[in-house]
């Protein structure tokens, strides 16, 4: 009966609220989660949305067995409710694919643009939206500019400062490169660790002096293989020994 009714009237939340215990006892799961949809958009608040949401997230992953379907329906009640710590541990968790991790990335950056987020739900984003970058999209001009926001909320965020510098653009990206060395290196108390820093310092102060001159005096097509690269600068770093201990600060 109350299949015939869905069959001419295809959102009928009487006929779904009927059905779902009958497909639940049947087995019958993707009949369950049909008429539990139903259900959603008739739901009258955030609340139910999102207990209608977990139902079907739980028949999706534990019935279904498809982490495919339980990611879409996670990320979708983040979306609704971003400053839940469950839901994201869940979509974390259940992310694979290179899309999702765009489509996760995607959702992360909607949720920073509500005006009503809180600065530690923030700051997580921003944290984990520079790890997606870097490790799970490869793209470490979009993962600066994350590390750029988490050192914006958080000065002295040590992973942020610590970030690759695999730049298209070295030049353009060692001003904030040395500002964080020089943070570290203030902050630092183990002798041993400063004066790594300090050498790394001048490494960089000698690198950009290197390419700034090979910018200003090379032919365009002869500058980017005599442009000094990171491995360059460390090499130097090691020949100098302890002379980068003169830097200043």
């Amino acid at each position: 009966m109350w299949e015939r009714v869905l069959a001419v009237e295809a959102t009928h939340v009487g006929a779904a609220t009927a059905l779902a215990p009958i497909y639940a006892k049947q087995e019958k799961w993707a009949r369950l989660i049909t008429v539990l949809e139903i259900e959603l958009a008739a739901a009258p608040d955030l609340v139910a949305r999102l207990a209608k949401i977990a139902e079907i997230r739980a028949l999706c992953e534990q019935k279904l067995a498809s982490r495919t379907l339980a990611f879409t329906w996670t990320l979708r009640a983040f979306e609704l409710e971003p400053t839940s710590a469950a839901l994201y541990a869940d979509v974390l968790r259940l992310a694979s694919e290179p899309e999702q991790w765009k489509d996760v990335a995607g959702a992360f950056d909607r949720a920073l643009l509500l005006p009503t987020l809180d600065e530690a739900t923030r700051l997580k984003l921003f944290r984990e939206l520079a790890k997606i970058a870097s490790r799970r999209l490869v793209d470490p001009e979009r993962a600066r500019a994350y590390h750029r926001q988490v050192l914006a909320l958080a000065a002295d965020d040590r992973e942020a400062e610590q970030h690759p510098r695999g730049a298209r653009d070295p030049a353009h990206d060692w001003p904030e490169l040395l500002s964080s060395y020089r943070r570290r290196a203030v902050r630092e108390k183990d002798p041993t660790e400063r004066a790594s820093l300090l050498i790394e310092i001048a490494s960089l102060q000698e690198e950009k002096s290197s390419i700034r001159w090979c910018r200003r005096h090379l032919p365009r097509g002869a500058r980017h293989a005599a442009e000094p690269g990171p491995r360059d600068a460390r090499a130097r770093s090691d020949r100098r020994g302890s002379w980068g201990l003169g830097v200043a600060l």
